[in-house]
């Protein structure tokens, strides 16, 4: 079980990692999160680099060999997304948390990796719950819950700007 001053420590740290676009909407989204009670910690991959990507698409862990995670700003790491789990489940943590989640990272404009993958239909369903506060509805979710990322780039434009 992770401690509160070290899940506080490794947020802290973690959040320079970020791009100064989206490091305040990250921890808006880690605020809100705390603020209904839950534990959200920025997973270790946050930041990558282009050869751990490549690793992680190799894997089948990834659909890209170059993502958000990789940015760069004058040589340091400037991630335009990043991944937030829970503190003490990780990537299973219950489907409470990824709603809630998903739900703060779009209200502060954000892309949410919970939509990835599901049908048109679904992504208006989970929004749907979301408005109605039912966050442990079965909805299904996409296939990276805990990623949230800027709406400001295109791929490849960031790749072209901050790869």
């Amino acid at each position: 079980m992770m401690n509160e001053p070290k899940r506080l420590q490794l947020n802290h740290e973690r959040l320079q990692w970020l791009h100064p676009t989206i490091k305040p909407k990250v921890h808006a989204v880690l605020t809100d999160l705390q603020g209904h009670g839950l534990r959200p910690v920025l997973a270790s991959s946050t930041f990558r680099t282009p050869a751990e990507q490549r690793r992680l698409k190799a894997q089948g862990r990834s659909k890209v060999s170059w993502s958000f995670h990789c940015a760069r700003m004058n040589g340091r790491p400037a991630a335009l997304a990043a991944d937030i789990v829970e503190a003490d489940m990780g990537w299973g943590a219950p489907r409470k948390f990824w709603l809630m989640l998903g739900s703060s990272a779009t209200a502060h404009g954000m892309q949410w990796g919970g939509f990835w993958g599901l049908r048109l239909w679904q992504r208006r369903r989970v929004r749907r719950l979301w408005k109605h506060g039912a966050w442990n509805s079965s909805v299904a979710l996409g296939w990276d819950p805990a990623h949230i990322q800027t709406a400001k780039f295109s791929l490849r434009k960031a790749r072209r700007l901050f790869g």
